[in-house]
């Protein structure tokens, strides 16, 4: 009677194991897939670049879970009325992006400390889950980490714009980038 008690115990002990591993492998399902969700929505890479004679402006690249999308957002100026440009991006340039993207958020970084009157003043903001980078630097040399990061965003905005007043915007903000 002892060993079919025990048989019995070890048969429910069995199969609490086995519904426990099989709710466990249910949240790891779950969990995947809301963090799958999560790590699509938390591509971002954003600069908000304030030069010195000419409108700030946002650039803003944005993963979706099926297309990734560029905004240029500027402010008014004397010669052009505020606006704002989004974009769908191809999806091989988003794919370039984002690979390079996380191998420039992955690697270490040295930021300059530059100073000056006539220049660009730049607030960055990455998220990827390879990692993430908010900082603010002025006037980034295009060869430094910030530049680098900078500029990549910047050549995305221009590859996907479209729009005759993006641009421009873009043309505009070049010669403080390069």
């Amino acid at each position: 009677m002892a060993q079919h008690l025990d048989a019995k115990a070890s048969l429910a002990t069995g199969e609490k194991r086995a519904r426990l591993a099989s709710l466990a492998a249910a949240a790891r399902l779950v969990a995947g897939v809301a963090l799958e969700q999560e790590s699509a929505r938390s591509r971002i890479a954003e600069v908000l670049l304030k030069p010195s004679f000419e409108a700030e402006t946002s650039l803003r690249v944005i993963a979706e879970p099926d297309h990734t999308i560029v905004e240029l957002m500027s402010a008014e100026s004397i010669v052009s009325p505020q606006f704002t440009k989004k974009t769908v991006v191809a999806s091989n340039c988003a794919s370039r992006f984002w690979t390079k993207l996380d191998e420039l958020l992955a690697a270490p970084f040295d930021f300059e400390h530059n100073i000056g009157f006539d220049g660009i003043t730049i607030k960055v903001d990455c998220r990827t889950p390879a990692g993430r980078k908010h900082f603010e630097v002025w006037s980034p040399k295009p060869t430094s980490h910030a530049g680098m990061l900078v500029g990549l965003i910047y050549d995305i905005a221009q590859e996907a714009s479209t729009a005759p007043s993006a641009i421009r915007c873009l043309e505009n903000l070049r010669s403080y980038l390069r």
